[in-house]
């Protein structure tokens, strides 16, 4: 009798324990999104433009798990692009004191602003698909 009750409370007590230990912790996880404005291919030939490494220490500082860059150009060439470019020059490398460097995955999609609807946004009877002059 006392043997099963000591079986009993030796079972509970490890199904107690294990209870506690397959307890799922809560994860923290940080999502940045920033529109870092007209990046194109010319900005990020080097890792001197000094705009992107403000952000980049900035994105360092914050150390973002998963984050959302807006309005970097789709790359002209063949190569890496923009946004590869971009986590490569500037965010893999310290941009100051304390700040350690962060590596991101990327996916850029064929645009990521202006794809022409094909429709007739202003009901002017046409569909326009000319693309305004680029600005400097």
């Amino acid at each position: 009798m006392i043997a099963t009750r000591l079986i009993v409370l030796f079972v509970l007590a490890c199904s107690i324990s294990a209870a506690k230990a397959s307890e799922t912790q809560p994860v923290a996880l940080r999502i940045a999104t920033f529109n870092i404005e007209d990046v194109r291919d010319e900005d990020l030939n080097g890792a001197d433009n000094e705009r992107l490494q403000a952000i980049a220490a900035v994105i360092q500082r914050l150390r973002p798990n998963i984050i959302l860059l807006n309005e970097i150009a789709v790359s002209d060439d063949e190569g890496p692009s923009n946004a590869e470019k971009f986590v490569y020059n500037y965010l893999a490398t310290s941009q100051g004191e304390g700040l350690q460097p962060i590596r991101f995955d990327t996916y850029t999609p064929a645009t990521n602003t202006g794809l022409h609807s094909g429709f007739d946004l202003d009901n002017s009877g046409t569909v326009d698909a000319t693309l305004p002059e680029m600005t400097a």
